[in-house]
């Protein structure tokens, strides 16, 4: 290598130290974060708290936004920054991996959202869970009720059950049980009528229409069955109300042979109504979802 190329190369190292210098020196100078704190109008917010905190750092910087919603923080060193804004009303907002550097004067448009939304939300899911947790037992035991093989099953049996003699005997002698006759068929008779004459479409009703009238005539040919044998039989089933009386004066048989006919044609009656009433809530939800899908 000749003197003068070796001059020259110390000459370039002497200068290029020489330059490395202010640029050192510019690097170590501490840098400037700023910006604007808004809400989701756009308007700004006055005293939100600015907290900045270096990557892997402990040390916490904070600066309060003015009245225009700015801020700016300097004295920062070259970095990565976390950046964290809160307000009075106002849900927290954090920025991460924020570049500052010594060059660098980054700008921050940040919104927050409403706290009271967020709040809302978490409220809400607590009550949710909390009605549901409540609810689920009751909601446990509907789904049972009104299972479309337990419904009918239970509509038509819980019939047959009190009026057998030996259960209905005990019945008419123990005012408890009676009490217990009666609550359980009207609230059977709820349960069951309610899941038939529901006007929804399925969902969000359990059955769809076409499930609801075969389960009405699944119910009224056992009811007619039984109807018909008490109506028609020349035998008395319940001699018990020769003890605890009748309300109007008539004949065993007679009475037994009311209350068959009772049992046979209001029942059915009644069963032709509702299958009326489902064909027509069937044929108004079609209808409808027909204009929802024009």
């Amino acid at each position: 290598m000749s003197r003068w190329s070796f001059v020259g190369f110390t000459f370039l190292l002497l200068m290029m130290a020489a330059l490395s210098l202010p640029l050192r020196a510019q690097s170590n100078a501490p840098g400037t974060l700023q910006g604007t704190v808004v809400d989701p109008k756009g308007q700004a917010i006055a005293g939100a708290s600015v907290a900045v905190t270096g990557e892997g750092k402990t040390e916490v910087r904070k600066v309060v936004t003015n009245g225009e919603g700015r801020f700016t923080l300097s004295g920062l060193q070259d970095g990565s920054y976390k950046v964290e804004i809160t307000a009075p009303g106002f849900a927290l907002a954090t920025r991460s991996a924020v570049q500052v550097g010594g060059t660098d004067s980054p700008a921050l448009s940040v919104t927050l959202a409403l706290a009271s939304v967020a709040e809302e939300v978490t409220v809400s899911a607590e009550e949710d869970t909390s009605v549901a947790s409540q609810l689920s037992p009751v909601k446990a035991l509907l789904d049972i009720l009104q299972h479309p093989a337990i419904a009918p099953a239970l509509f038509v049996g819980l019939l047959y059950f009190w009026l057998i003699p030996a259960i209905h005997t005990r019945v008419m002698l123990d005012a408890n049980l009676y009490e217990l006759m009666n609550w359980t068929m009207a609230v059977n008779g709820v349960m069951f009528w309610s899941l038939i004459l529901d006007s929804r479409a399925k969902p969000p009703a359990r059955l769809s229409h076409l499930v609801r009238a075969a389960l009405i005539l699944v119910i009224e040919l056992p009811q007619m069955v039984l109807g018909a044998i008490l109506s028609l039989s020349t035998h008395d089933f319940y001699p018990v109300y020769t003890i605890c009386g009748r309300v109007l004066d008539m004949t065993a048989l007679n009475d037994q042979h009311y209350g068959g006919l009772i049992i046979w044609l209001p029942g059915t009656l009644t069963s032709f109504a509702a299958m009326i009433v489902v064909l027509v809530t069937m044929r108004l939800n079609e209808e409808k979802a027909e204009r929802e899908a024009a």
